[in-house]
Parts: C-alpha cells; sequence; structure tokens
C-alpha cells in the first residue's frame, strides 16, 4: 500500500481504471487498551537546530505527493507563500487508479479523524472495509470480522477521484502554488524534500500486480505464502466491479512475474472472477531507519525520509503526518527530528524489527499473526499491539539491525 506504479515496468522483459462512488461507513474506534499507542496528538515543543529559516516567508517543496500537498496546505493557511514543485505534469501520475489501503490500528483515533487533525478536509473518496478473507501458508482460508473498519481504500492517480487530485485541489484552494514540469535537481532550492523516490540502489518492495473490471461482488482477500509472496503477501481487492490485485514482495524480485500469475491463479479460484481489461502494473516500496531527516539544512518527509511501514508497506497516513509536522516545525518554531520522533519514531521502529521477525520466522509468524487475529474478540487490537514499540521489539533490535543493515542506510546519501 502507499506503492508507486511505474509504466515503463510493463515491458515484457520486467518485472487506469478503477472508480467507484463514495460510500461511507461508520468510524467507531476500538477500545484503548492497556499499553496501545495513545491518539495521534500533536506535539509542539522544544527549540532546536534542526529546523529551517523561520523568518523566511516563502517555501519551496520539491514534490507534489501527500506529503507535500499536506505540508503546502498546513503552511498556506498559516498565512506562508508556498511553492511545490513537481517534476510530472500532473499529481499522481506515478499511479493507475489502483487501490490502496490507509491502515487504521496503529492508533487508537480512527485514521480519518486523524487525517483531519492535519488540517485535510475528507473530502476524497474512500471505501471502508471490516471484513477480511486471508489464506495462511497451508492454504486454509480465515474470515477475520474486525469490530471497526481496519482499513479504508482509496483509489491513487490522475482521476478527478482520486486521493492524490483531491489533496491538490484542497491545497490550490489554500492558496498553494504548484508549479509542474520542475527541474529536479532540489538540492538547490528545496526547504522541504517531498519527492516521493530517492532514486538508489536498493529497493525493499517490489509490487507487481494488475487492475482489471470484473462482475464478482465486493471482497477483500490477503494471501500469506512464501510461495506466492516472498517475505511479503498478496491481496486481491474488488469494490464495485473494479478490482486491485498485487503481491508484495521483500525476496525474490527475478521470479515477481512467475509469482505474481500464481497469486492471480489462487485467488482466481476462490473468488471465481472473469476479469476484463487486466492492465498489469508494477512498482517498489522503500522504507528505511535514520535518526535525521534534516539533511543540508532541509526537512525530508513522507518516503523521501524513509517513513513507510516496513513490515506491510502501508506509508499513505505517515506521508500526511510528516507533511504536517514539517510544518508546524517551521510555523511554531519547533524541532523536526523531535516532533516526528515524537509522533511516529516508536511506531516505525517497531515496524522495523517486525519486518524482522516476519522475515526470519516465515510462515510461523504468519500462523501465529492468523491465530491471535482470529482467537481475539476484536482482531485490530491483537494488530494494534504488534505497533508497540515493547519489550519483544525493544530485545529484537539489536539484531534486526544487523541482519536488515540495507534498511538502516542514510539513502539520501548513496
Amino acid at each position: 500500500m502507499g506503492i508507486r506504479n511505474y509504466p515503463e515496468l510493463r515491458n515484457a522483459n520486467s518485472l487506469a481504471l478503477l472508480s467507484f462512488p463514495r460510500k461511507r461507513e461508520s468510524r467507531n474506534s476500538a477500545k484503548i487498551q492497556p499499553g496501545s499507542p495513545p491518539e495521534f496528538t500533536p506535539h509542539l515543543m522544544r527549540g532546536g537546530d534542526d529546523k529551517i529559516n523561520m523568518e523566511k516567508k516563502e517555501i519551496k517543496i520539491i514534490g507534489a505527493g501527500l506529503s507535500g500537498l499536506t505540508a503546502g496546505i498546513n503552511l498556506a493557511k498559516a498565512g506562508y507563500k508556498v511553492k511545490i514543485f513537481e517534476k510530472n505534469d500532473t499529481v499522481g501520475k506515478r499511479f493507475h487508479g489502483d487501490y490502496q489501503g490507509i491502515e487504521n490500528w496503529v492508533y487508537n483515533q480512527d485514521a480519518l479523524e486523524c487525517i483531519q487533525q492535519l488540517n485535510i478536509e475528507i473530502s476524497f473518496p474512500y471505501y471502508s472495509v471490516r471484513q477480511v478473507k486471508i489464506i495462511g501458508p497451508q492454504g486454509k482460508i480465515y474470515s477475520i470480522q474486525f469490530q471497526k473498519n481496519v482499513f479504508y481504500l482509496v483509489r491513487r492517480g490522475i482521476a478527478q477521484d482520486t486521493l492524490d487530485h483531491n489533496l491538490y485541489e484542497q491545497a490550490k484552494l489554500s492558496g498553494v502554488e504548484v508549479i509542474f514540469n520542475a527541474p529536479q535537481d532540489y538540492r538547490q532550492f528545496g526547504d522541504i524534500i517531498a519527492q516521493g523516490f530517492i532514486p538508489d540502489r536498493v529497493t525493499d518492495a517490489l509490487v507487481p500486480g494488475y487492475t482489471f473490471k470484473t462482475k464478482s461482488p465486493d471482497q477483500y482477500w490477503v494471501i500469506v505464502d512464501d510461495a506466492i509472496a516472498p517475505d511479503g503477501y498478496g491481496y486481491c481487492f474488488i469494490v464495485n466491479g473494479l478490482a486491485t490485485l498485487a503481491i508484495c514482495i521483500y525476496s525474490d524480485f527475478s521470479k515477481s512475474k512467475e509469482n505474481l500469475e500464481r497469486a492471480y491463479d489462487v485467488f482466481q479460484k476462490n473468488i471465481h472472477f472473469e476479469a476484463n481489461d487486466k492492465i498489469f502494473f508494477c512498482g517498489t516500496s522503500n522504507g528505511f531507519l535514520m535518526k535525521n531527516a534534516v539533511f543540508d539544512n532541509r526537512l525530508y518527509v513522507g518516503e523521501a525520509a524513509g517513513f513507510i511501514d516496513c513490515l506491510w508497506g502501508f506509508g499513505m497516513k505517515y506521508a500526511m503526518i510528516s507533511g504536517y509536522l514539517a510544518a508546524q516545525s517551521i510555523i511554531k518554531n519547533q524541532n523536526y527530528n523531535y516532533l516526528w520522533k515524537k509522533e511516529i519514531g516508536s511506531q516505525f521502529k517497531a515496524s522495523f524489527v517486525n519486518h524482522w521477525y516476519y522475515k526470519m520466522l516465515g510462515k510461523r509468524s504468519y500462523q501465529w499473526i492468523l491465530d491471535k487475529m482470529r482467537k481475539s474478540a476484536d482482531p485490530a487490537v491483537s494488530l494494534n499491539k504488534m505497533c508497540n514499540y515493547s519489550i519483544v521489539q525493544k530485545l529484537g533490535f539489536p539484531l534486526a539491525f544487523c541482519f536488515l543493515r540495507k534498511k538502516a542506510k542514510d539513502r539520501r546519501k548513496l
């Protein structure tokens, strides 16, 4: 989720169309459990060196993705003149209308309420998900019913009903100027770096998939099996006759096309869908651990700072929160590194360790997670506890850091 799609990867040697009417459901949140993370509450305190010149009244942002647009909206509303430089000719250009999920279990607070706190209006189409069918490593199907929405599906891309276009319209209404087809040498003039992809020699996850039309009813499927999605998972979401089917893999990239076809066959066998107008896409996900999101006196946000869940690749909420915090660090003259570490640091660190456990234990970890959710009165609580930086994660961190060294490298220096 939170994945970029690259049309240039569609050729035969490498490993757009979705739309749906807005549908809202209840957004009630789970009860706060002992030891679970608090609601998202912005902490604006403590100054320091990790900030840009606060006397500047014009702020330049590089990248018109979710993090850059969120930062721009908040700065413009605070009276700053904001210019966002985007290398493409429109927003959302690297997506193809595929469904992506905004997770709703890390915080006790509902994800949409959290987004509203970032001064983002919930005027974009979304679809609430409470029941998911999961195919385990032995082929057994688990039907998991959640007491609250476990995630919200949104559409990504250039169409008017996408999250990307909606935030762009909100930014324009706030007075933000977006400059398209901008030069890419961001280090020369950017104050906030929100360019979603820092070119490097490391790709953490590859996400090949299909979008297609189908007459099958709405349903949400996930598969955890290393024979299909090594160290990762696969998913098939069908909403209003439109589907996204993909795998998120962390190893064996050379077999990505073969594994995608296996996932397609497994989902087709269980769902019995007919796929029309099938379109291939492929994307990558890059999340990395670092201590400093300020480099050359510039504030890095979203994926440019490595802020993507290292376990399952969720990144949209991290992108918007980090963009908001970067803006507030300028508006309130705060230390940006302090702010993001306070708000998302422990959850991000926990995802780093969880990814290592997930990778090392393989199908044993998959089965353990499935059993925990199946036996829990509210499976979201089990997921919530996994996101805490608890004693289990603290004990595992030194080993995780050792075995996942590439994810602890600062990609901006490569």
